[in-house]
Order: structure tokens, then sequence, then C-alpha cells
């Protein structure tokens, strides 16, 4: 029992760590995304758009917003 706590151990010990990598990588993406999505609202509102469909594909590469 003892050498498979001593092999387990290493791993228990990386948890914390892996956690608050896990954390702050997720809130950075957040805030990205978050920024991503104002940045993409805006453009459609300048527009004059509420959505982009399959069918504005000649807006997507005929507009600098696209």
């Amino acid at each position: 029992m003892r050498a498979l706590l001593d092999r387990i151990r290493p791993w228990w010990q990386a948890i914390p760590q892996t956690l608050c990598y896990q954390v702050v990588t997720k809130l950075v993406l957040a805030a990205a995304l978050v920024g991503l999505r104002r940045l993409a609202a805006w453009a459609l509102a300048s527009q004059g758009r509420v959505a982009v469909t399959s069918g504005d594909y000649l807006f997507l590469v005929t507009s600098w917003q696209g």
C-alpha cells in the first residue's frame, strides 16, 4: 500500500497547479471571447444588420466589417 501511495503522490501534488492553470486560461479565453463578441456586434450594427446568415457571403467578402 505504501508503494502505491508513493507512486500516486506526484499526481496529487500536481492537482493544485493544474487547477490554477485551468482557471487562469479559462478567464483569459473568456475575456477574449467577450471582446470578440462585442466587436462582432458593433460591426453588424454599423452595417444595420442583426445577424449574418449563409446568404450573406457577399457582405462578408465585400465589406471591411466582414
